[in-house]
């Protein structure tokens, strides 16, 4: 949807310039038009031409955009983990691009067309008329055009801060070299145990837990009861064994980590992070 977002905002500052461009051209056509009208051209021939003039601009323009894509595609696919695919024998795909090619047309064509017109009882010198009473309109464009380029860039260094910060934030544990297993198997849950040594034993595996959720995953939300509070704090909570911290390289800033050692452990022992223990006063 975002890239979709993305494309559409640059497909409108493409019809805006063809629009402003074809405008600003209009004095080079003013005796195209004069002659034609000299030569009792209607006025919707001339709109006609303009209109096939963007058809044939735009058609130029997706043939290349298509082989572009076709060319490019691998390499953005590799480059962000995706596949993306570009259908062109889907009837679906081919009434989307010639929709958008009419759309297109009609979008850019349009206003030239109308800038253009001639009217039936005026000369050569009063073809352009339209293009003095159309100035504020243009104005209008040109505006719209540099809002969309400003919001765009905007955008553009929040996405590339906000990936820069996912890159080198520091989430608190470690999150390399460290493979998450989800035990949606039904036999080996029940023996998770004896998976867990098993996996262990494998050389290479330096450590591993049994967890119901990562950090910033899968968690449970309840409410405990607190001495000294009298309200009940609703937690996130995540059920684990004695090796979670050791396995995810979470450091123990107070206290001490779980511990086969303590009978507890397994079932009255919490481990709270900083911001629990915030909450809790």
């Amino acid at each position: 949807m975002i890239f979709a977002a993305i494309a559409l905002f640059i497909l409108m500052i493409a019809c805006i310039n063809y629009m402003n461009l074809s405008t600003a051209r209009a004095g080079r056509r003013a005796k195209e038009i004069g002659v034609r009208k000299t030569l009792r051209c209607q006025s919707g021939h001339a709109n006609c031409q303009f209109l096939t003039e963007s058809f044939l601009v735009a058609l130029l323009a997706m043939v290349i955009a298509i082989a572009a894509v076709e060319l490019l595609l691998p390499v953005f696919n590799t480059e962000f983990a995706l596949d993306l695919q570009l259908p062109l024998g889907d009837p679906h795909m081919q009434l989307l691009l010639g929709a958008v090619l009419l759309i297109i047309t009609l979008a850019a064509g349009s206003y030239p067309a109308l800038t253009f017109v001639v009217s039936s009882g005026a000369g050569a010198q009063r073809a352009f008329a339209a293009t003095g009473a159309c100035y504020f309109c243009e104005k209008g464009w040109w505006f719209f055009q540099f809002a969309i380029s400003v919001v765009l860039i905007i955008a553009t260094l929040l996405v590339g801060r906000q990936l820069d910060f996912l890159r080198n934030k520091n989430l608190g544990f470690n999150d390399k070299q460290v493979v998450l297993v989800r035990l949606d198997n039904s036999e080996i849950r029940q023996n998770r145990f004896q998976f867990k040594d098993r996996l262990r034993s494998e050389p290479g595996v330096r450590a591993v837990s049994l967890m119901s959720g990562e950090p910033g995953g899968f968690h449970d939300t309840m409410s405990h009861e607190v001495t000294g509070l009298d309200e009940k704090p609703r937690l996130r909570t995540v059920f684990s064994d004695v090796d979670y911290a050791k396995t995810l390289d979470i450091p123990i800033v107070a206290g001490r980590d779980f511990s086969e050692s303590f009978s507890a452990d397994g079932q009255q022992s919490v481990l709270l992070n900083e911001t629990a223990v915030r909450k809790l006063g």
